[in-house]
C-alpha cells in the first residue's frame, strides 16, 4: 500500500495525510451525508458501474444541520420540521462512470 511503502515520506510533513484510506463498495452502496473526518480530500475514481454523488457547498451547513446539533438531515427523506432551511440547499449532482476520477476538497 502507499502507506507501507514510504511514498507519503516524500511529502512535506504539512502536507502528510494523517487519515488514509481505501473503500471500495460493491452495487448499491450508500453513504449518509456527512463531511469526511480530519477535513481530509477524496479522491473517488469509478471503476466499474456508475456512481451518483451529491455535493454541497460548505457554504449550505447552515441548511443541513439542526442548530441543536445531532444528525445531518437525511437529502433522500428530509424532516422539513426539524431542518425547514433544507429547500435553500443547493445540491450539485455529479454522475460517475467508468474511468471518471472526481475530488472532493476538504470540507466539501
Amino acid at each position: 500500500t502507499f502507506s507501507q511503502s514510504g511514498v507519503f515520506r516524500k511529502l512535506p510533513p504539512k502536507e502528510d495525510p494523517t487519515f488514509r484510506w481505501i473503500y471500495i463498495g460493491p452495487g448499491g452502496s450508500r453513504t449518509p451525508l456527512h463531511v469526511d473526518p480530519c477535513l481530509t480530500h477524496a479522491w473517488l475514481a469509478q471503476i466499474r458501474g456508475h456512481k451518483r454523488f451529491v455535493l454541497y457547498p460548505p457554504s449550505d451547513l447552515k441548511y443541513l444541520v439542526h442548530p441543536s446539533g445531532g444528525a445531518p438531515v437525511d437529502p433522500r427523506k428530509p424532516d422539513l420540521e426539524r431542518y425547514p432551511l433544507f429547500p435553500a440547499a443547493r445540491p450539485i449532482e455529479v454522475l460517475l462512470a467508468p474511468g471518471d476520477l472526481l475530488l472532493v476538497p476538504a470540507g466539501w
